[in-house]
């Protein structure tokens, strides 16, 4: 679990644009990759008003492996200096490796005490590490108040034995919203050595494939708001097939150009189509670099 510094700037984006405040867990301890002069530049370049804040020192065993990370900062400190008081920040891992505040398995069902509690839940890297993600995700919805938020910074593309899994889009965004989730923001995010360029999801025109870079990693980055309490958490099907009819199917133009060809040539069909999709692939997008 981290935050290097394009994680930490989007972060801190949206708790201005947003104003979130109240209860904050974080999944996991957060590694977070600042000092405390590089925490204060970037409160500054986000004209970010701040009081003095908690300075506390991370905590974390991998950070600590490496002689620069002396003076990186804890995920307590990060979260105060954007407005969240040290009572109101919580941590939660199975494991006590870096002393959670919480500890417990994400994968039993959460204690009746914790529904609806938290106004901001982060997950940056933990749910493609806990092998029963349903378990996971039916805790988050319940622990997160109506009105609180969700942000999920989770593998797509290129992170072989990363985790467990690596997720589609579709995945978060056909669960949420059948969950009476909002999709506050959604970005398929290609990672590079100088920044990260962060594309707008549309789940619409992303429905029928997202083409990528192979040779780049990508993550997803969600950002879902619970717009109400729920009774009952509802299991998804693939919005992919409940809103695809056979009328379209017979009439898209890829699967009548399929048909057309001997199936011992779609080998070669799809290496052509892969290629046309990425020269066609313009789509909104932002950058974050890794620089202060």
């Amino acid at each position: 679990m981290g935050l290097p510094i394009p994680h930490t700037k989007f972060l801190i984006r949206i708790f201005k644009k947003y104003n979130i405040k109240g209860k904050v867990l974080s999944l996991g301890s957060q590694d977070v990759y600042l000092n405390e002069e590089q925490l204060k530049k970037l409160l500054d370049k986000n004209k970010i008003k701040y009081k003095k804040f908690i300075i506390q020192k991370t905590n974390s065993l991998e950070l600590k492996k490496f002689k620069e990370s002396k003076d990186f900062i804890s995920p307590l400190t990060l979260f105060n200096s954007l407005g969240i008081n040290e009572k109101d920040y919580f941590d939660i891992d199975k494991f006590n490796f870096d002393r959670p505040k919480i500890l417990y398995d994400l994968q039993k069902p959460m204690k009746k005490k914790f529904f609806n509690k938290y106004d901001f839940v982060l997950d940056s890297g933990t749910l493609e590490h806990i092998f029963d993600t349903t378990s996971v995700l039916k805790n988050l919805v319940q622990i997160t108040k109506a009105g609180g938020r969700i942000l999920h910074i989770i593998p797509v593309h290129n992170y072989v034995n990363h985790g467990f899994y690596s997720f589609s889009p579709t995945f978060i965004y056909d669960f949420y919203t059948k969950n009476k989730f909002k999709i506050e923001e959604m970005y398929v995010t290609e990672l590079g050595s100088l920044s990260y360029r962060f594309y707008k999801y549309n789940h619409t025109q992303s429905l029928d494939g997202y083409y990528l870079n192979r040779n780049k990693r990508y993550l997803m980055y969600a950002l879902l708001k619970k717009t109400k309490g729920l009774k009952k958490i509802i299991i998804p099907d693939q919005s992919f097939y409940t809103k695809r009819t056979e009328k379209e199917s017979k009439n898209n133009l890829i699967e009548i150009l399929k048909n057309k060809i001997s199936f011992k040539y779609h080998s070669f069909f799809w290496e052509i189509f892969y290629k046309f999709k990425k020269l066609n692939f313009k789509r909104q997008f932002f950058e974050l670099n890794h620089t202060i």
